[in-house]
């Protein structure tokens, strides 16, 4: 059984729903938020490459310009004026704070049918990847409970999310353990 999320939704407006959210949950200010996008871009991509033309200040008045310049060009993306290109979602989704940043990436996954399992890294410790199982799980059973109580379809959507992301958590457990048997991880 494949859980679906929002799979109306295109790609752009689950990023811009995340983005809206960064702004409401963290009191994160427009420009900010634009400001890590634009950051997080062009480090990523070569110039050469680069599709999306956003400016650079060199002293600090026109570093502030560009900063007021680019937070114009993200708004224009969120609202739709223009198009998302996809070389900038995971510069996008980068200057998320961490925990909305894996959800975002998890439910970007989803679209595709993965799990959005985490890929073991060396610094990356067991019992961090443990306790993230264990609150996945007790996010199931407080989901389950919901979900059984009301039975809207909106608890059991968010059920069906609990389980996935649990799914996902066990799945970074066992990669773990796999590349520590193979002796890939340190």
């Amino acid at each position: 059984m494949k859980p679906e999320f929002h799979n109306n939704e295109p790609r752009s407006q689950v990023v811009f729903r995340f983005h809206q959210r960064v702004l409401f949950e963290t009191g994160t200010c427009e420009r900010s938020l634009a400001a890590a996008i634009v950051d997080n871009y062009l480090d990523a991509v070569p110039a050469a490459h680069r599709i999306v033309e956003f400016h650079v200040g060199t002293t600090a008045e026109t570093a502030d310009r560009a900063m007021k310049a680019n937070a114009q060009i993200i708004k224009r993306y969120v609202t739709g004026a223009v198009k998302l290109p996809v070389d900038l979602e995971e510069s996008w989704v980068k200057a998320f704070p961490d925990d909305i940043r894996l959800e975002c990436k998890r439910e970007l996954a989803r679209r595709y049918g993965f799990l959005g399992a985490k890929a073991p890294t060396a610094e990356v410790g067991r019992a961090i990847t443990i306790s993230c199982v264990m609150r996945e799980h007790a996010d199931v059973i407080d989901a389950y409970a919901q979900s059984k109580t009301c039975g809207s379809l909106a608890s059991k959507q968010r059920l069906m999310k609990e389980i996935a992301d649990a799914q996902a958590a066990l799945a970074t457990l066992q990669a773990e353990l796999a590349a520590e048997i193979t002796g890939d991880a340190e």
